[in-house]
């Protein structure tokens, strides 16, 4: 019998993933559709953003959901990502993420240059005034950076050649550092990771509420980090407590007027 348990397990994982290929395809097409929405209201000069369709997306998601057996609020905390993902492209399509549109027209017509610089920025790589690729004070090799790209070596000149030779993009791309970015071994260290997907996260005070919010129950912050909301069409905070975050205080962050989504690792 145990090959017959193999056998299934094994079945049952190929399953999985045809679901998983599945649910991304669906995605893939829901966000497609959300850049064309961005599209038309731009051109009927709607607001971007619909409160209460959201409101009514997640009502029937919560229903639909319960109907089928899951658990309505994972149901929500799911659509609510979904949604924030496609309101991001949104605003990608309609410009509103400022400066990277800024980056991307700098390398108009090149897309293979801006998936360099696009790698450079995501790895804080900086490109030091020799030309060379820096991780911090080590070098970083042409190739590695043409692999990690999906580009190639002469690629990778081409783009550090425009950077030094362009004032704006060489004061960005020469002053880039790496971060420490602690989420993914907060878990197995025994502390707290949240990940906070705000309303709005070009309103000023969004980090001061949730800050406030966990330091006043005595939590330390070991690293908060937040993606730039002109840089990043779904911008997260992400919050690493020297401790797990009670779930009292998780209910407590969620009604916060400032957050969309937490998740929590």
């Amino acid at each position: 019998m145990p090959g017959l348990s193999e056998e299934t397990l094994v079945r049952i994982r190929k399953r999985i993933d045809e679901i998983d290929g599945e649910l991304l395809q669906l995605l893939a097409e829901r966000v497609k559709l959300a850049g064309e929405t961005a599209r038309l209201k731009k051109k009927l000069g709607k607001e971007l953003r619909d409160e209460r369709r959201e409101r009514e997306v997640l009502r029937r998601a919560r229903i639909e959901g319960g109907r089928l057996g899951l658990d309505p609020n994972f149901v929500e905390t799911f659509m609510r990502v979904v949604i924030s993902g496609g309101l991001g492209e949104e605003t990608k399509r309609i410009g509103g993420v400022r400066f990277w549109s800024q980056i991307e027209e700098a390398f108009k017509g090149y897309p293979g240059e801006l998936a360099v610089a696009r790698t450079l920025f995501l790895h804080g790589l900086r490109v030091d005034e020799r030309g060379r690729i820096k991780c911090g004070d080590m070098r970083i090799t042409s190739l590695s950076l043409a692999k990690a790209a999906g580009t190639d070596r002469r690629t990778v000149a081409a783009t550090v050649k425009r950077i030094l030779g362009d004032e704006k993009l060489r004061t960005v791309f020469t002053n880039l550092r790496p971060l420490p970015y602690l989420r993914d071994v907060g878990k197995e260290l025994g502390w707290g990771v949240l990940e906070i997907i705000p309303k709005d996260a070009s309103r000023p005070g969004v980090l001061k509420e949730l800050v406030g919010a966990i330091s006043s129950r005595g939590i330390n912050i070991r690293q908060a980090v937040a993606d730039d909301p002109h840089l990043t069409t779904q911008p997260k905070l992400t919050i690493i407590t020297d401790r797990p975050i009670p779930g009292k205080v998780i209910e407590e962050i969620r009604k916060l007027p400032s957050v969309y989504s937490v998740l929590i690792y």
